[in-house]
């Protein structure tokens, strides 16, 4: 049932923390984030995953605009969406969906990334060795990835370490002795 008048909705500034927390629960909320993948669902909506403040969220589009939204992987995107916060069965916020109406302008470009092949190459023990918040842009590694017959993972080493690599939900994997990976730094269990 349409309003009479004319309405517009502002959005709220929003923190990763905020979002965390549960703060900002059912309300209408603006976020700078780098988006790290995209894919379209067994529903059609397209599932976009994005970090920020060192944490990686999931936000979903209603009506499929991975067209425009593929050249954006990698970017730093300004997102306009409702979060919904899920809990766990002691009230503590488990994580916290973002849902984007199927408006392109929803989604925009805030700061391009550079082509993959003019980062700078890092080495896996630098990775490992920042402390605190890794970074939310790209990173670049040159070495080895080969299967952990042990945990059914794929492990990149250089050299000076070793790091578990996850896969975007639409890259397949290669093994080799001579590959350059391009991708996010996550910890995992804290």
């Amino acid at each position: 049932l349409p309003l009479p008048g004319a309405h517009r909705l502002t959005p709220k500034a929003a923190s990763s923390a905020d979002l965390a927390a549960g703060r900002t629960g059912f309300q209408y909320v603006e976020l700078e984030a780098v988006l790290r993948s995209a894919y379209v669902d067994a529903g059609g909506r397209v599932v976009m995953s994005i970090g920020a403040g060192s944490r990686v969220m999931t936000a979903h589009v209603e009506q499929s605009v991975l067209n425009q939204i593929s050249p954006m992987i990698g970017s730093r995107i300004r997102l306009r969406a409702v979060a919904n916060p899920d809990f766990d069965v002691y009230g503590n916020v488990s994580r916290v969906p973002l849902w984007v109406s199927g408006e392109a302008s929803e989604i925009t470009l805030a700061k391009r990334a550079p082509p993959g092949d003019t980062l700078p190459i890092l080495r896996a023990g630098e990775v490992s060795a920042v402390p605190g918040a890794l970074p939310e842009e790209r990173i670049r590694l040159h070495g080895a990835v080969h299967s952990d017959p042990l945990g059914a993972a794929l492990v990149f080493s250089d050299g000076s370490g070793r790091l578990r690599v996850s896969l975007a939900p639409s890259e397949a994997p290669q093994e080799g002795d001579n590959l350059d990976l391009l991708g996010y730094a996550t910890r995992e269990n804290g």
